[in-house]
Formats: C-alpha cells, sequence, structure tokens
C-alpha cells in the first residue's frame, strides 16, 4: 500500500471484422509506494486478448501473465470479462 502510484496500459488492437470483432496484444504496468517506503520492482503483464462488440458493449476473452511468468513458463491466467463502454 502507498500514498502514490503509478500505472498505465499499451494495446495494439488487430480489427478482424471491424467494429465487431478484433484481436489484441495487451500490456499493463504499475506499482504503489509511500512517502516513507521506497518503490519496488515495477508489475508488469503482458496477453492476447479477443473481443466482441454487441451493441455499446463488448465481450473479452483473454490470456495474460507477468513477464516473469511467461518466461519462466508458469500457465497464464485466462480471464473473461464484460466491457460496458466499447470505444473501439
Amino acid at each position: 500500500m502507498g500514498n502514490r502510484l503509478v500505472f498505465g496500459s499499451v494495446e495494439y488492437r488487430l480489427p478482424i471484422v471491424p467494429r465487431r470483432l478484433s484481436l489484441a496484444l495487451i500490456s499493463d504496468f504499475g506499482n504503489a509506494w509511500s512517502d516513507e517506503k521506497a518503490a519496488e520492482e515495477m508489475i508488469v503483464t503482458a496477453g492476447v486478448e479477443g473481443r466482441i462488440a454487441i451493441g455499446p458493449a463488448a465481450l473479452a476473452l483473454g490470456r495474460a501473465n507477468t513477464m516473469d511468468g511467461w518466461s519462466d513458463g508458469t500457465e497464464p491466467n485466462v480471464y473473461f470479462r464484460l466491457v460496458l463502454i466499447n470505444p473501439f
């Protein structure tokens, strides 16, 4: 826990069917620290995601892992999510 943070997300999206179906390479990063405690190593994740738009919402299915997890062969996390605002 801390009172300072940095975070972000990078995404390269490849439209399969424009505005309906897409694949993406994704990466998220972040860290939190406090004035009394030095920042630890940044957490960086990467993965792949498929997304299908349904009106103004979208359904996404993906696999993601930390960079260390990809390097040492750890099984990636599989996730499913509902996106309520679909800007792409």
